[in-house]
């Protein structure tokens, strides 16, 4: 996508009201017109009203009319300069889009993704390492167990850049020589990254990816909806001491509803985490209570389905159905 498209679309999902889905409608409007997103929203929605379906795209035509000079202005200024220091930004509709949030996620898919450094690793699979921001001695250790493992593998690791579980698990898979996805809670220019993120986007060994405004500080909405993009990014998913109402706990939730392979480990088997995730069919990550269970991990990894591109499903799944409306 073009810059100025980028900062198009940028000022029309800052509208009051707007945001994904309106950003997400905007580009299937531009490309049931045939034109970029810039053209559609500098175009007076009385013009587009005769080219489009009734009432297909009332809701984009009402936020463009709000997006005027110094909004755009203020959003192309933004947009230049992360663009400029190597940020990339890849809208749904874009081929390199990854494929595995369109898959997942469907019409709850981000309309653009921020990323800064190996856009490569989100073409693929990760293995999922969640849990608390205050782990045990034990739980930091299963976390790194899990993620030295993967790195051997060559596997990569994806995580929500949390301290903690989230932190060990990036850290460890770097040790290791591996890969990590970092997936951000809040815009990519409001991140501030420690110094191994830097050497790790520098050796190519780590991308961050975030589906929110770049200027957008950190919010617990963000932070909710992040973690149904780390399921989606995952093949398989490790919970290690969740909380009860916890970030990681939503991630196992949406991974079993992806239908994907869940472990876990818990301090306690009382607790509500523990209910649910067995609820979830999540298998133990230790074996006989003491050490990792790297085979039941592998087997769970090799038999998970891979990425199946089916160019028919994909549209279907990474544009919104005009059939709809």
């Amino acid at each position: 996508m073009e810059p100025r498209d980028i900062a198009a679309l940028l000022a029309l999902m800052r509208v009051e009201g707007a945001g994904n889905a309106t950003g997400r409608r905007a580009l299937s409007m531009a490309q049931f017109l045939g034109i970029t997103v810039s053209e559609a929203i500098a175009t007076d929605p009385r013009d587009l009203l005769l080219q489009l379906p009734a009432n297909a795209f009332d809701a984009v035509l009402l936020a463009a009319r709000q997006v005027n000079a110094d909004s755009l202005a203020l959003a192309k200024r933004h947009a230049a300069r992360i663009l400029h220091h190597g940020v990339r930004c890849s809208a749904f509709t874009d081929e390199n889009y990854p494929e595995l949030l369109s898959l997942h996620l469907g019409e709850t898919a981000p309309a653009l993704i921020w990323c800064a450094g190996n856009f490569d690793l989100l073409r693929a699979y990760s293995a999922g390492i969640v849990g608390t921001r205050t782990p045990s001695h034990t739980g930091e250790g299963i976390a790194a167990d899990c993620a030295r493992l993967f790195a051997r593998e060559g596997i990569c690791v994806v995580s929500g850049g949390a301290d903690g579980i989230d932190t060990a698990a990036h850290r460890a898979a770097l040790d290791a020589n591996g890969s990590t996805v970092i997936v951000l809670p809040q815009g990519i220019r409001r991140y501030s990254f420690p110094a191994y993120v830097r050497d790790a986007i520098e050796s190519n060994q780590c991308v961050l990816i975030s589906q929110f405004d770049p200027e957008m500080a950190w919010q617990t909405h963000a932070a909710v909806t992040r973690n149904a993009t780390i399921a989606a990014l995952s093949k398989l998913v490790c919970v290690i001491e969740p909380r009860h109402m916890g970030g990681s706990m939503r991630t196992a939730a949406h991974t079993h509803e992806q239908s994907k392979p869940l472990f876990h480990y818990c301090e306690s088997k009382r607790g509500a985490p523990y209910q649910s995730l067995t609820q979830y069919r999540a298998s133990p990550l230790l074996s006989n209570g003491s050490s990792l269970d790297s085979h039941a991990l592998l087997e769970a990894w090799r038999a998970a389905p891979g990425v199946k591109s089916q160019q028919a499903e994909f549209d279907t799944c990474a544009r919104d159905s005009l059939k709809a409306t």
